[in-house]
């Protein structure tokens, strides 16, 4: 059934056809726009209660559930999973699809008609794995329960601002959040833990670190979830990107949103601030190069090209 009905199925169970039944299916897709989400428990108690005066052995089923990630929120696919596993009384589930569709192809209601259609799968078309997938694949259901509380926003409570660190569970926002987390500042990591092994690196911190360390696992490509966590930060270290090259070539559209989109995004949610904090962008030795012939020199706790050119105009593209 979807919508899912009791007074209908109570209907079929005063035509004592209930009686014929072994099974009952429901089926919803929380999060999108058709109804208000309210769980599964208020849909299947309705289901229950019919069941039990008609037909008290059939069982309850979710045929199909699942939860699309067209906004690249790969923690509510994870938390919705968990709800309908755990879901109580049911005793089967089934998930809508393990891989997205593929963009070439029509979903029922046309070619594209609706883009929520095409990113239901637990990996993506070229065959790489999302958050859930990778959790499942490692350390089955268990790990996936265990992360269960990335699908939480982080709360800030009070005047408290932290220090905002976007990619903060990649290798360098690991280590810069460890740093200034140990001073005994608070830090939000704003990461869409997209990168294999992360889930690693965010266990280490919380474990380090406890209510000091606030996870919004998103993604900057989303510039809703992003302009919130910059109204709450004191300063922002912007790690967030898409760093593999090999990756920019064959998915180039992907590379800009995250790189050039996600940073504009970055961007225009300080400059919507009367009083923004200040902004630590780091690049990527990728643009430069090792720089081995710049001679620098240390000046006032930070190192600084000695030549005095460089020093008031930068390095341009030219110099590799």
């Amino acid at each position: 059934m979807s919508p899912t009905d009791p007074a209908w199925l109570k209907l079929m169970g005063d035509r004592n056809i209930l009686k014929y039944i072994d099974a009952v299916g429901i089926h919803a897709f929380p999060g999108t726009s058709e109804a208000t989400w309210e769980g599964w428990s208020p849909i299947i108690h309705g289901v229950r209660q019919v069941l039990d005066q008609y037909q008290p052995r059939a069982q309850v089923w979710i045929t199909e559930t699942g939860y699309s990630t067209w906004r690249h929120d790969e923690r509510r696919q994870l938390t919705a999973f968990v709800d309908a596993v755990e879901a109580p009384s049911v005793d089967r589930v089934y998930w809508h699809a393990l891989h997205d569709l593929d963009p070439k192809l029509p979903t029922v209601d046309g070619f594209h008609a609706d883009e929520r259609e095409y990113h239901f799968g637990l990996r993506r078309t070229d065959g790489s794995e999302k958050l859930l997938f990778r959790l499942w694949t490692d350390g089955g259901i268990d790990a996936v329960r265990d992360a269960y509380w990335l699908g939480k926003s982080a709360h800030v409570a009070g005047r408290d601002k932290p220090v905002l660190i976007t990619g903060g569970c990649g290798f360098i926002g690991t280590n810069v959040a460890h740093r200034i987390m140990s001073s005994g500042q608070s830090v939000l990591l704003f990461d869409n833990l997209s990168r294999p092994g992360v889930e690693k690196n965010l266990r280490w911190l919380r474990q380090e670190h406890g209510d000091l360390m606030r996870i919004e696992a998103a993604d900057v490509q989303d510039p809703h979830v992003l302009r919130h966590a910059v109204d709450r930060a004191s300063i922002i270290f912007h790690f967030a990107a898409q760093v593999a090259v090999t990756t920019s070539l064959y998915n180039a559209i992907h590379d800009f949103e995250v790189n050039a989109r996600g940073t504009l995004n970055l961007l225009e949610a300080l400059r919507a601030q009367d009083e923004p904090p200040p902004l630590v962008f780091t690049s990527t030795n990728k643009v430069y190069g090792g720089l081995c012939d710049v001679k620098l020199r240390l000046h006032d706790k930070r190192y600084e090209p000695e030549d005095e050119h460089l020093r008031g105009r930068g390095i341009s593209d030219g110099l590799k």
